[in-house]
């Protein structure tokens, strides 16, 4: 590892997702031995639940971040992982000897067009409180399409039924690209929002949303003032070359494969076949591994895992 004029290795931090939120809950052990700097936009982290989202129980990340760290407000546009270096979305460049991401997935497909203002991503904490805050009640009813496919979906769809001012004011239709009643996990949670007046349309796969339209690869149209993308999420732009197509591919010492100097956490990281390695109610105890394995491939110590993965429901 090489180091700075201080002495210490330096260390990335990409993303203010919930696992890098607890990993810097208490800095000080990390603080001892790197010279840390973060990426990340001023906007909420992940690990949040969609009911608190919807409702604005979302704490501001910035007021959990450690004040003497280096903060790029910004955005990772690339990595150099063989030069062990960060591209900025504005054209600045940083060197790094550890880097850990949580920069999450795509927020939605490119099939929304230039219609983006009026879809929001499922996936972010922050576009559900802005979308809660935006809609509201309204005097005609609107239609609001959920692109499902994701647990994320359900639990989108069933935060939004409990919410009876943007229930009443919406028809909510849930489309879902294959039948999720083979799915012996999902079929109480289906039948429960039939019964509370939500649309399932099973099988729909979507290629293109433009004026208040969405169409199906089959050919089918949707009508939707609104769409509420919670498909499966894609990896982000930034990372792309060096993901698969469900994302970093990570060990359960949540390092990336094939890359002994960067790990990552969160939507944007995958378990083998497991899909998804955190959900945010594991954010903590994630965080403690991957506070441990920073430390233990500096100083060479025996690296932790993290627990099996509990099942789908």
């Amino acid at each position: 590892m090489t180091a700075q004029a201080s002495g210490r290795p330096r260390l990335l931090l990409v993303g203010w997702g919930a696992v890098h939120r607890h990993l810097l809950a208490e800095p000080q052990s990390l603080a001892e031995t790197f010279d840390i700097t973060i990426v990340a936009p001023e906007r909420i982290g992940g690990g949040i639940a969609p009911d608190a989202a919807l409702d604005g129980r979302v704490p501001h990340p910035l007021g959990h971040a450690p004040p003497a760290l280096v903060w790029h407000r910004g955005r990772l546009a690339g990595l150099q992982h063989v030069h062990q270096r960060a591209i900025l979305a504005g054209g600045g460049r940083l060197d790094y000897d550890l880097i850990s991401l949580a920069i999450g997935t795509q927020r939605a497909p490119a099939l929304v067009g230039s219609s983006a203002t009026r879809v929001w991503s499922g996936h972010s904490p922050a576009d559900l409180r802005d979308m809660a805050r935006g809609l509201g009640p309204a005097r005609a009813a609107r239609r609001m399409l959920i692109v499902g496919g994701s647990p994320q979906a359900l639990s989108v769809a069933e935060a939004l039924m409990a919410r009876p001012d943007l229930r009443d004011s919406h028809r909510l239709t849930l489309l879902w690209p294959d039948d999720p009643l083979d799915r012996r996990a999902y079929r109480r949670r289906f039948k429960r929002l039939v019964e509370s007046d939500i649309a399932l349309v099973r099988h729909v796969v979507p290629a293109d949303y433009a004026g208040r339209k969405l169409t199906a690869e089959d050919g089918r149209r949707f009508a939707g003032d609104h769409v509420l993308w919670t498909g499966p999420a894609a990896p982000a732009v930034a990372i792309e070359s060096i993901a698969g197509r469900c994302g970093l591919a990570v060990d359960r010492h949540l390092r990336v494969r094939g890359i002994k100097n960067m790990f990552a956490s969160g939507a944007m990281a995958a378990l083998g076949q497991a899909g998804a390695v955190l959900s945010g109610q594991h954010a903590a105890a994630h965080a403690r591994v991957l506070r441990h394995n920073l430390l233990a491939t500096i100083h060479r110590n025996g690296m932790q895992r993290i627990p099996p993965l509990p099942r789908s429901t």
